[in-house]
């Protein structure tokens, strides 16, 4: 199913020593199992049929996020912004200063953040957190939480 989960989790295990994990090859017959009419289905070395957005085999649509980790907002022209991207077609999220005040509110897919607080002061140096909620184009939201640190 599309909850962004895996359906099927590798095994580690190659009991029949095909190169195929044993969680794909569960008829035995040396193929991954996958039934996906587009790339031929069950045929050696095979994979799972992405174009079904309702296939019941692996799940994988993922939402990709890039996040920084380090924020020199000081003027000279280079990583001026904090800026993320990704594959997401919504994102919302907030960042908080290390005691947990909120220092700037994201919403929306072409925002970044100058490294000023919301009274327009220089925010200091140190660490930062986020929590960024992302949406993918089916409408799925996940959740990213870390950490980045600002350098003037």
């Amino acid at each position: 199913n599309n909850d962004g989960n895996p359906d099927v989790i590798p095994s580690g295990n190659d009991s029949d020593n095909d190169g195929i994990d044993d969680a794909f090859d569960v008829d035995g017959t040396n193929t991954v199992d996958n039934g996906g009419a587009t790339n031929g289905g069950n045929t050696p070395n095979s994979f799972p049929n992405l174009d079904d957005p309702d296939s019941e085999e692996l799940d994988w649509r993922e939402i990709e996020i890039i996040v920084p980790n380090v924020f020199t907002p000081n003027g000279d022209g280079i990583n001026d912004l904090f800026i993320v991207s990704g594959n997401f077609t919504e994102l919302k999220g907030t960042i908080i200063n290390r005691w947990g005040n909120t220092i700037y509110i994201w919403n929306g897919i072409n925002n970044s953040w100058d490294g000023r607080t919301k009274s327009s002061s220089e925010a200091s140096e140190g660490t930062y957190y986020y929590i960024f909620e992302a949406v993918d184009s089916e409408g799925i939201s996940t959740t990213y939480k870390g950490s980045f640190v600002l350098e003037r």
